[in-house]
């Protein structure tokens, strides 16, 4: 009677980990030992209980022993098939996606019974289990060894572009960054991290993104870094949606009035800000129906956090967000290479490039503040009709709107500069 109810609750539990998934959820992570123990729960119950009263009987139905027949191969079709499914539609509603499993449940009982079954229960394998395991490790030592030769392949036509797309800075990683769940600020400490004056960062991952440049100002000038930043969260006091999360972006603004608090009382010698300010009218979304997103929203949530801090005695430097292209500069230029066609193929004029009414709310979110500067750094990004993707060989872009750790770093003259005129000791 124990292994019948512990059957049924490692069944339970299984069933319910679909509903406990989320988007935002870490997976593989703590979540995963949900299913894991469930479905140990109903393998063992089923072996030792049978197919009497318990789960065993349950899944020991002609239909899921037809499905746990396929069971591994759709469980490898299955993958492919959404993942190509949501390229191409990537607004696929549900039962899309439903569809798309039962046609990789289609393609697993053909490969099982054209495929898999034939090789499994081929009499010279059936008898010989030295030959099988032969095989099978000939087989997977062939598969590495093709995988391996097409990914160096990929890499000696387009290794500079791949890099290029993963070209972070030291942050990235250290968990320095709040996710989207998280609300309470987490200050990290770069720079020179015995000195008594610092200097504060501030921001979203167009923030993060000025790491690299700004750590080696703090290092040479003997200043700590302090960092407060959080993905997707901008310092402009905005009501956000998050699509993600399917709501009200709730911690974002937690974060952001407690970060502020902090910072107040941090009293940096000069804070350094940064968001992604790009196409602001469209980010700023509505909370419920009856709002109108407008970019007066986003100018004056700008101005209201500056006029915080400019009252606090803060000194801030606002980095002018910098101009993105809106295409995912890496892959443009791979493909470019890959036909033969030039680099200046993924340049994208200026006027797309900057958004000019973040801009205009920039210039009205400093003016009459004493102590906040803002920094435009447009003119070191773009040519003056063009925002080129690569600067000699360094690459600009790392995705469709954050820069590359090196061409950033490429700008610490620029950024040291900066922070020097405005810099209070």
């Amino acid at each position: 009677m124990v292994w019948q109810w512990l059957g049924w609750i490692g069944v339970a539990m299984v069933v319910a980990t679909a509903f406990l998934l989320r988007p935002t959820t870490p997976f593989p992570g703590a979540v995963a030992i949900v299913p894991v123990v469930g479905t140990s729960l109903a393998l063992v119950a089923g072996a030792l209980d049978g197919e009497r009263l318990g789960v065993g009987r349950w899944l020991g139905t002609t239909v899921l022993r037809w499905i746990g027949g396929r069971s591994y191969a759709w469980y490898l079709w299955h993958w492919p098939v959404l993942v190509f499914a949501a390229a191409l539609w990537p607004r696929m509603p549900v039962g899309g996606r439903i569809a798309c499993a039962l046609g990789a449940l289609a393609l697993a009982t053909l490969s099982t019974a054209l495929l898999e079954n034939p090789i499994r229960f081929h009499p010279r394998l059936v008898g010989r289990p030295r030959l099988s395991i032969a095989m099978g490790l000939c087989l997977t030592l062939g598969s590495a060894g093709i995988a391996l030769g097409a990914y160096e392949s990929a890499l000696a036509k387009g290794g500079r572009f791949w890099h290029a797309a993963h070209d972070r800075n030291g942050m990235t990683g250290k968990g320095c960054t709040l996710d989207a769940t998280e609300s309470a600020p987490r200050p990290c400490v770069f720079g020179d991290t015995s000195a008594a004056t610092a200097i504060a960062l501030f921001g979203d991952s167009h923030a993060v993104q000025w790491f690299s440049a700004l750590d080696s100002v703090a290092r040479a000038r003997g200043l700590r870094l302090v960092t407060m930043t959080k993905y997707g969260c901008a310092v402009s006091r905005v009501a956000n949606y998050d699509r993600k999360l399917k709501r009200r972006f709730d911690e974002c603004e937690r974060w952001r009035e407690a970060s502020i608090r902090q910072l107040v009382a941090l009293r940096p010698s000069v804070l350094v800000i940064a968001q992604y300010s790009a196409q602001s009218v469209v980010r700023v979304l509505p909370v419920d129906a009856s709002e109108v997103p407008l970019a007066s929203t986003w100018s004056a949530g700008l101005r209201s956090a500056l006029y915080t801090l400019d009252s606090a005695g803060v000194t801030t430097l606002l980095i002018g967000d910098t101009p993105a292209p809106h295409l995912h500069v890496p892959a443009c230029l791979s493909r470019a290479q890959h036909r033969g066609r030039p680099a200046s193929v993924c340049d994208v004029p200026r006027s797309r490039a900057v958004d000019t009414l973040a801009r205009r709310a920039e210039v009205e979110g400093v003016a009459g503040l004493s102590r906040v500067h803002l920094l435009d750094l447009t003119d070191h990004v773009c040519a003056a009709t063009t925002c080129a993707a690569t600067r000699g060989d360094t690459v600009v872009y790392l995705d469709d709107n954050h820069l590359t750790d090196a061409f950033v770093r490429g700008l610490t003259p620029v950024i040291d500069s900066a922070v020097g005129s405005v810099l209070v000791r």
